[in-house]
């Protein structure tokens, strides 16, 4: 067998083309080097890396340890970027249709048999409605502050884990 195959480990990983510099940076810390960058095939607003590191390195089973600490912080991280106020969202979308169906029952009732009922549907519907324009901002607001703590103390975690691997890899041409 070839043993430079086993010379360097490759990773590769599908990145959100936003994000690159910093992916690329937090991998660094654990000794790894950009060696290919290159457009996602499938989806525009992803970029493909390829990163390779000395397969040999000084604290590789803790780096590894780490490394997975990371990437779990950073893919919780993506995720809460996905639903920034997702109480908020659901909320309004559920309350959105319970109105326009409130307002179309009164709309028929007003046109086919009863203008009083109907109108009372509408009034209930469009009453619903104003209120929760009220309260929607108020809980967006209180679920981005909670949003952007959580934000924080990921980014805290994953550089305290970065620094922790800095310190582990040490001089990264130093074999075991």
């Amino acid at each position: 067998m070839n043993s430079l195959i086993y010379e360097q480990d490759i990773l590769t990983l599908y990145v959100k083309k936003d994000k690159v510099q910093q992916v690329v940076q937090y991998y660094k810390n654990f000794g790894w080097d950009i060696v290919k960058q290159t457009n996602n095939d499938w989806f525009i607003d992803l970029m493909d890396l390829t990163f390779a590191r000395q397969s040999k390195i000084k604290n590789k089973d803790e780096l590894q340890l780490l490394q997975i600490y990371m990437e779990e912080k950073l893919n919780t991280q993506a995720k809460l970027e996905n639903y920034k106020a997702p109480k908020s969202f659901m909320l309004g979308s559920s309350v959105g249709l319970l109105v326009l169906f409130l307002i179309i029952i009164g709309i028929i009732f007003i046109t086919k048999s009863s203008f009083v009922l109907g109108t009372i549907f509408v009034f209930i519907g469009i009453s619903i409605a104003i209120f929760v324009m009220i309260i929607i901002p108020k809980l967006y607001k209180i679920e981005k502050l909670a949003h952007d703590r959580k934000i924080r103390i990921l980014s805290y975690q994953i550089q305290k884990i970065c620094k922790r691997a800095v310190m582990l890899l040490g001089d990264r041409n130093e074999e075991i």
